[in-house]
């Protein structure tokens, strides 16, 4: 299935529906990134300082 569209699955409607709006979210922000000059891709050492620093945090979107 090629150009369809985006997928998003969850176990719940709702868990559906938050990972969908973030999908959107996401796509905005590229798409507004890219009229910049495109994204700076973080290195692994940041990603992991990232996820280190919001692991205290619960998101309701799993």
């Amino acid at each position: 299935m090629v150009n369809r569209g985006a997928l998003v699955l969850g176990k719940t409607l709702e868990n559906v529906l938050a990972r969908a709006e973030m999908l959107e979210a996401l796509a905005k922000y590229h798409a507004i990134s890219l009229q910049f000059g495109g994204p700076v891709l973080l290195s692994g050492e940041d990603v992991q300082k990232a996820l280190d620093a919001n692991a205290q945090y619960k998101f309701d979107a799993d």
